[in-house]
Order: structure tokens, then sequence, then C-alpha cells
């Protein structure tokens, strides 16, 4: 797949190019309060390397931290091109009933020639049409009169608050001070500038877009600007209302935009929506994808957050964003550093071993997933939420074969499962009701299918690539834990329907094989190419990421064939040199406890793949791809900490390894809090010279009792204590390296060693 470029804001760029090219800076401003931060000293002008991503799901935003014009690239989650907004008959790509029969010989002929091992090209698969694209709301101006030379500049980008912040020093002494974030409880993104001057400030606040046809309606009134049109004549409607607020000083609408004039503060709050509603993506509403007119609701959003101090809605957010970012902590040999981040960037393709680089990068990952998936959202796509210009690469949308999949590998583990809810409404609400459609007509089955690529307008049927549903199952397994569990949950009383699964399961070819290499097996029958170096690695990914179902400790067969495998598709450069096949291969690499491997892989990854914002590009530092921005910490994670499925290999017990693969250089000290491990276990641990110092497990949400087993270097030869409420518990077994006691619900348990 190659990317489709778009075309861009051509005349705002060029005027903020010069606008920013104008202005001289001096001084050194010194890092951020905090370590958790991206900084530099000086403001960005390329969108995919320079600028800093803000979002709550709903909304997102780009800030490059201009001084005389700072330019903030705005997205609305759901404005896409295309569907049934630009065609009534979109049929999400499916074909008629009538056709049924025609599929059901196509795929019998097919299955007939994979049977009798003559593989060739077909054309029977095929892209859809009327597919559309992610695109962008439009830009956000901040124009201020300032003097040609500022003294002190920083922009960062603060992960403990969730808060992007511009700041300088002008040559009268006086300090200006920006703000930037979109806050999930109230469904706007806010921005401030903030000054000491005696005499206040004078700017304003402009929109403009890139889309020319049909024509995008900007207005003022009463000090709201509303920035309305169509994605495309008769297609998707989008509106955003912005109201601007001042402390002192005055504000006035002029023409399209608002002048701001001897304010100490000026804020805009922006409310946007769009009339697509994923509720009626379903038979009843004729699929149509369609909601109301946004102008009720943004007005609504609008003017509850407008009812509120500037105080309070940064309070408001920043209380939400830690209530999850922080209920997770990962600190190993890190670090702050004393120079900016690009500088730092700079330095580490050079020589890429900087552990406070690298600890950076796992945290805004996990950063980034919370800013793009809220429940009540669309999942993260393939940029997140952040995409410029009117046609995002591959459209932005969702390929489940490995880019959905990657973005949310780390929820769980890292404490944020709730970001995960909106891919379960959307399997539900975007992919099943078509999904039984493509199943019935093309395979002549029941149930549902997804295929390779999805949009947002339920176009489940094939594209030139195989069913990537595996790791999503796996995740339902992994909230049901079996089948028999799933169909009590859902309540279903077919017991035929049960025994039927069970006859077909048991029958069911395991899928993995040995080939004539040693390798394990790409495809059905033994033609993989020892020398394939392809970015992909789908016959692994039973190893990672789900790992226990088909390659474990118990299968050691397997795994010495995966790890041929692993070392035949080298290192991730040669196809396409993107970042997400690096922290793919390293995540693997940590399943087979070769640390260095792992390290090395994404260490590579940031060298070559990352900017200097720490985005993840696809290849060159063009186009920007999420996924390896989201994988990366479970890369990072699995060197950690592992818990293999404890049903696929047999065992009753939670099974927990930790410091399975962790790198030496990372490894003289550290911790980590509010890990989560399989079965509703919490774990708190730490480390000194790359060996485990204590442990705690939590088991606030596991069974009533259940055996737990910690595995790590440190106890082998070890006396190993385990206390609850301060008392040794009894029943502790030790075997090797394996720790082994019986934990109850709600109580928590220390793991020391004498």
């Amino acid at each position: 797949m190659k990317p489709r470029y778009y075309p861009h804001v051509v005349g705002a760029a060029i005027l903020f190019a010069d606008l920013l090219h104008a202005q001289t800076f001096s001084g050194q401003a010194p890092p951020p309060n905090t370590a958790n931060a991206l900084w530099y000293r000086s403001p960005g002008s390329d969108w995919v390397t320079d600028a800093l991503p803000i979002g709550n799901g709903y909304q997102a935003s780009m800030v490059f931290g201009g001084v005389a014009a700072d330019r903030i690239q705005l997205n609305e989650e759901s404005l896409w091109a295309g569907g049934p907004f630009e065609d009534p008959l979109y049929s999400g790509n499916n074909d008629v009933l009538a056709n049924k029969q025609k599929h059901i010989d196509g795929i019998a002929a097919l299955r007939n020639i994979i049977a009798q091992s003559e593989y060739k090209s077909t054309s029977a698969n095929q892209s859809g049409t009327l597919w559309g694209s992610y695109r962008t709301l439009g830009e956000l101006y901040i124009n201020l009169t300032a003097p040609t030379s500022v003294i002190n500049y920083r922009r960062e980008l603060n992960m403990d608050e969730g808060v992007a912040h511009t700041s300088w020093q002008n040559p009268d002494l006086s300090i200006v001070t920006k703000d930037y974030f979109c806050s999930y409880p109230d469904h706007v993104c806010v921005f401030s500038l903030t000054t000491n001057a005696t005499k206040g400030a004078s700017f304003n606040f402009s929109f403009q877009t890139p889309q020319t046809d049909p024509v995008v309606a900007i207005s003022c009134a009463n000090n709201v600007i509303t920035f309305r049109g169509q994605a495309e004549t008769g297609g998707m409607q989008f509106e955003a209302q912005a109201r601007v607020i001042t402390e002192g000083g005055s504000a006035s609408c002029q023409g399209g935009t608002i002048q701001v004039t001897g304010a100490k503060q000026g804020y805009l709050i922006l409310a946007a929506g769009t009339n697509y509603n994923q509720s009626n993506g379903n038979a009843a509403a004729n699929y149509s994808f369609k909601g109301a007119d946004p102008h009720a609701k943004v007005s609504a959003t609008l003017a509850a957050a407008a009812a509120n101090p500037y105080s309070t809605l940064y309070k408001t957010h920043t209380n939400d964003y830690k209530k999850l970012y922080s209920a997770f902590t990962l600190n190993w040999d890190q670090e702050s550093s004393s120079i900016p981040t690009d500088e730092a960037m700079v330095n580490y393709r050079i020589t890429p071993n900087d552990p406070y680089v690298e600890w950076l990068t796992f945290n805004l990952g996990r950063y980034m997933l919370i800013s793009s998936s809220r429940p009540g959202t669309l999942p993260a796509n393939l940029q997140g939420k952040w995409a410029e210009g009117l046609q995002a690469p591959w459209s932005g949308d969702y390929h489940p074969n490995i880019n959905l999949q990657m973005n949310y590998w780390a929820a769980q583990t890292t404490g944020l499962g709730e970001t995960t809810l909106a891919v379960w409404d959307y399997i539900e609400l975007n992919w099943m009701p078509r999904g039984a459609e493509t199943a019935n007509i093309h395979y002549n089955s029941r149930g549902f299918i997804a295929h390779e690529e999805q949009n947002i307008f339920g176009s489940t049927v094939y594209t030139a690539f195989h069913f990537y549903f595996i790791f999503f199952l796996s995740q339902i397994w992994e909230n049901f834990q079996n089948t028999r569990k799933a169909f009590t949950a859902s309540g279903d009383t077919d017991q035929n329907f049960l025994q039927e699964l069970k006859t077909i399961s048991s029958k069911t070819d395991r899928g993995t094989k040995v080939g004539s290499w040693g390798q394990l097996q790409e495809w059905k029958r033994d033609f993989d190419d020892p020398n394939e170096l392809h970015r992909h690695l789908s016959h692994l990914i039973g190893l990672y990421p789900v790992s226990g179902y088909t390659i474990s400790s118990v299968y050691t067969e397997y795994l010495d064939a995966a790890k041929v495998s692993l070392i035949h598709r080298g290192p991730g450069i040669s196809d396409s040199d993107t970042g997400w096949a690096k922290v793919w291969r390293s995540a693997c690499w940590a399943t087979l406890g070769n640390a260095s491997y792992a390290q090395y892989e994404i260490q590579l990854a940031i060298q070559r793949s990352f900017t200097n914002n720490l985005f993840d590009s696809y290849s060159g530092f063009q186009p920007f791809q999420i996924d390896a921005n989201l994988g990366y910490p479970s890369a990072v994670l699995q060197m950690l900490f592992q818990d293999p499925d404890t049903v696929v290999d047999g065992r009753k017990s939670a099974f927990f390894k930790l410091l399975p693969a962790w790198p030496s250089s990372w490894g003289v000290k550290g911790s980590v809090t509010g890990l989560r491990g399989r079965g509703g276990y919490g774990l708190d641990f730490s480390w000194a010279n790359g060996e485990l110092t204590t442990a705690v497990i939590y088991a606030d949400k596991a069974p009533k009792v259940r055996q737990v087993q910690i595995q790590t270097a440190a106890y082998k030869g070890a006396i190993v204590t385990v206390t609850s409420s301060g008392k040794k518990i009894s029943g502790v077994t030790q075997s090797g390296n394996i720790v082994s006691f019986s934990a109850v619900l709600g109580e928590s348990y220390t793991l020391s060693l004498k």
C-alpha cells in the first residue's frame, strides 16, 4: 500500500513561513519544570516533524507555537468525505444479494486452486468506491502584533498535564504565555494568550480553510466565529463555533475575525461537530450514518463550556487527563535533558542510545492514545485524530491487519482500558451490520466479517488483502476467557449452536506449521522465501501480540521456528523502512527473551523513523502514521512484563514474568506502578542492577481465590517472602525462579527478597 498524498493549505502556509522566518530569537530558555515534556527553543514550521499534538478524542489540533502568527491546524474526528454522504446508494462496497451465487462459485473455485497448490494471482478481490477520506476541519490563527526579536522563547508539550505551552519575553521585558488543550469532559479545545504587559496585548483570532468547493461560510457575531460547510456538495455537514473571552481589554468581530485589544488574557473556546452518527449505520437507518444537523449540539456545547471561567476549564481538563495518565508510571535510568527535544533527536540519529529519549517516546505513546480515543468517540485511526489537508494518507482510515490493533496493544496493560471502548463500539456499530451482509453475500456464511481496510461507513467487503480480525477476536476472548463464558454472558440459549461451534473448533486446522528451512510457515503450503524482507509479520501474530495461543513455551518447536522466521525477515528497514515494522519486531524479540535485539529494534525505530516531535513516519519522515507511536509502549512493556495466556497453556494460575527481557542499559534502577495483568491483577514492582527487588500484587479485580505465579531471574536461589496486610502468608512455594501462592480477591501481596 502506497500513501495517497494530499494538498496543503498553500497560501496560509506560505504566510505563516514568512512570518516565522521574520522573527529572531535570542537567549537560552531553560527546560520546562517537568522532565516529562517535549520542548523546543523555536516555533514549528513543518506539520509532520515540528508541530505538537493535543486532542480529546472528539477534536484534535496541531500546535506550531508561532509568535506573530500562530498556526493551529484543526480536526474533528468524524469529518470525512465520501460514503453515503456522497452517494445515498453507497453499499459499503457489498455486491447485491442477487449475485450471491456468483461469489459462492468464486470462493469454491479459489479453494479448489489452493487445494491443488496451483497458486496464482486473481482479480476476484476488489477495492471499494466512494471510500472517502478523513480530512482537516481547517486552521485557526492567533495573529499578534509582536516585536521582530523575542527572548527566551520556549514551546512545550507537558505530558504530565496534557497541555501545550508557548512562552517568550519581549524586549520591554513583558512575558507572553500561550496555553493549548482539548478537554474531554467539556468536548472543546481551548487556546489562551496571557501577558503581564501593563497595557495588555492586542491580537486576533481567524479561521482559514484549504477547501474552495463547496465554499465554507465563515461569519462572526457577538464574539463568536462560526465556520460551517459540507465536505463535498451535498456531503457531510460540519460546523465549528469559537467564542473569545477576555480578561481586561475588549473583543469585537471584524469581518470573519475577532479582534482582542489591550487584554491581559484572551482565550478562544472551540466546539465542533458533524451530522455523522455511527449508531445509524444499520439496515433500520438504511446504512445512512446520518444524524442531526450539528448546529444545535455545537451551540449547546460551546455555551456550556463558556459558562465556566478559564481556570475551571483548565482544571477540569487536567484532572480528567491525569486520572488516566497518572494511573500508570514507568521510570528507568532516564535523566532529564538540558537540551531541547529536536537537538536530542539530532544526537540520537548519530548515537541511538539515550534512555531519556526512549522514555519520552514511551510516554508520548500513552499521551497520544488518551488524546485520540475515549469512550463515545471513534477509535484512533491511521493518524490518531491528527490529519492535514483534504485527503489524509491512506484516507486516515483503519487497517485491522496491523495499524488499528497496534494502536491498542498497550492500552489494557498501562491502565488505559477505557480507551478501547471506542474500538468495541466501532466493531458493533460500524463493522457488524454491513459485515453480516458481506459474510452472507460474499462467503455464504453466518456471522460477520471485516477485511483489511475500513472507513467509518461500514465498508467491510474484501479488498486486495485477507481478513485480519484475529487480534480483536483474541481481545474478545480475553474479556470472556473462553467461548463457554462468552456464550453464557451473551444470554444465548441455543445449545445446538454451542455444540456446533465446539465441533467445528475441534476440526479446525491449528494453522501453525514448521517449514522446510525451519521457519514458521507464513502460508498453508511451504513456499516461503528465506530472503523475503517484508515489513509484515502476519504469521508471527501467535508470538506477538496474541502470545500463547499458538506459539508458547508449551510448543517449543514453534518458538524455535518463529525465531528463524524473525531472523530472516530482517530488522524492518528494506521494505518501506516503517517505524511500526521495527516496533513489532521488538515486541517479538522480547517475547523470545532477547533483550538486546528487542532494544535494538526500538532504538532503530526512533533513529530512522521518528521525527523531531517524536512522530512516527511511514518512510523517510513522510507521511505521519501513528501506529508505531502507540505500539512503542507495548514493545517496551513486553521487555518489562509478560503474562502469557493461562488457559491455552493449561495452567489454572495467573502467570507473570517480571523483567523477562529488560535491557541492561535500562537496568541499574527503575520502577513501575499501576501495571495491569491478565486475570484482574494490578502490579507494582521495582528493580536495581537489572534484578527485581520488590513486587506488590493487587487482586482487586481477580477471581475469589486463584493461584498466582511470579517468575523473575532474581528469585532463583533466593529466599522470597510473601506478606499480606503486614503478615507473612502460608502456602508459598518456590521452584527455581518461580514463586507461587494463593491470592484472594481484594487483598494485596508484597514479595520481598532476603
